[in-house]
């Protein structure tokens, strides 16, 4: 097992992404105690985040001074295009600058990279030649591109191919991944009964986990055999709580609606409240049910809500990707950004012009900035 060594982290998911993905991590700031944990813990890669309040170049520059930590990788996270160009114009050995901000992906493919690298140099030592380096390169890669593929296959097979709808309603549902692959998935049935089941769900992390769990979510959605969502969602728990790890869990909300008549039943844990937009008084109403999360506890203790959608109503459920972005100013985009959005749709806006009209505001807000989670929604419209 590789060990990385993180000095000055700022990025709590960094951390965990790593250890997700195999690595030992140990975590430190003091310049004195450095030498000891490579020596010691046998530190393949340093990552150094710039953002803390330290003089990040120059211990960049004592580390590669140092007898113990002069050959040893470094991952420099760079806090803005000024720091990256600087950390890039001192030209020290074995230092890549990633500026700020930075995708896991970027840091992951940095990091293991290096480390593969550094493991020909200790392998070979100073005769490594440069055509081995950039085979061994090649060969990483290529199994790197396996593994993410393989992932997406997993990743696309949750969604829904088509969503159901007829002359009574209309869904429309949209996701994007932070990275190749995402923690966010969606799932749409019809049921014996003519109602139809919703589920969406926000998997913790990102990548080739986040795939696995997802995988493993739908499989208890489809091992469960509940109608009523409190219920459906009691018996998810049931099922994944003893196998998800500790710091590992699903948020999610389920609802079923009856297109014959509008009903809609609805449980959530620990996710979002859903957003109705009633058309008879223009109002955007927030659903909260009560609930935790998916592994959080071994009874979620999940309540169900009734309520119910007139004609031309909108339904809206999605993840923390969007209440928690924020703008370049660090404002968030909250609930109240999706509801004004939905406040000014047309009367006859559907489904699919809900979807899109958030996700435009949605991206007018971030203003480029680099999203920091999955998004995903999905709208249903009663027609009749």
């Amino acid at each position: 097992m590789d060990s990385l060594l993180l000095i000055e982290n700022t990025d709590e998911k960094l951390a965990g992404a790593l250890k997700r993905m195999g690595y030992k991590v140990h975590e430190g700031g003091q310049e004195s105690a450095i030498e000891e944990i490579v020596h010691d813990k046998l530190v393949n890669l340093i990552i150094i985040d710039s953002r803390a309040e330290f003089d990040a170049l120059e211990l960049c520059r004592k580390l590669r001074e140092s007898v113990v930590t002069r050959r040893t990788p470094i991952v420099y996270l760079a806090k803005d295009e000024k720091e990256d160009l600087l950390c890039r114009s001192q030209k020290l050995n074995r230092v890549e600058a990633v500026k700020v901000p930075y995708s896991l992906g970027q840091v992951a493919s940095k990091v293991a990279v290096h480390t593969r690298v550094s493991k020909i140099h200790g392998a070979k030592g100073k005769g490594a030649s440069l055509i081995e380096i950039n085979a061994a390169l090649r060969d990483l890669n290529k199994r790197m591109e396996k593994e993410l593929a393989q992932a997406r296959v997993i990743q696309e097979a949750l969604l829904p191919p088509t969503l159901p709808g007829d002359e009574r309603f209309e869904l429309h549902a949209h996701y994007t991944p932070l990275e190749e692959i995402g923690g966010d998935f969606y799932s749409v049935r019809d049921e014996e009964s003519g109602w139809v089941s919703v589920q969406i769900a926000d998997v913790t992390g990102h990548g080739i986990a986040a795939a696995m769990l997802g995988s493993m979510t739908k499989l208890a959605i489809s091992a469960a055999e509940r109608e009523q969502p409190d219920e459906l969602m009691d018996r998810i728990n049931c099922l994944m709580e003893p196998q998800l790890p500790s710091d590992n869990f699903v948020t999610m909300q389920c609802y079923r609606y009856n297109p014959d008549t509008g009903e809609l039943h609805l449980a959530s844990g620990g996710h979002p409240p859903a957003l109705h937009l009633k058309r008879s008084n223009n109002e955007v109403v927030e659903i909260k049910a009560q609930g935790f999360a998916i592994g959080f506890l071994d009874e979620g203790m999940y309540v169900l809500e009734n309520t119910a959608l007139e004609v031309g109503d909108i339904l809206v459920v999605y993840t923390d990707g969007f209440p928690e972005a924020r703008n370049r100013a660090g404002e968030f985009y909250s609930e109240e950004g999706l509801k004004r959005v939905m406040l000014g749709l047309g009367s006859d806006a559907d489904a699919e012009a809900a979807c899109q009209a958030i996700l435009k505001d949605f991206e007018v807000f971030c203003d480029g900035k680099q999203l920091k989670d999955d998004v995903t929604l999905v709208a249903l419209r009663r027609l009749q």
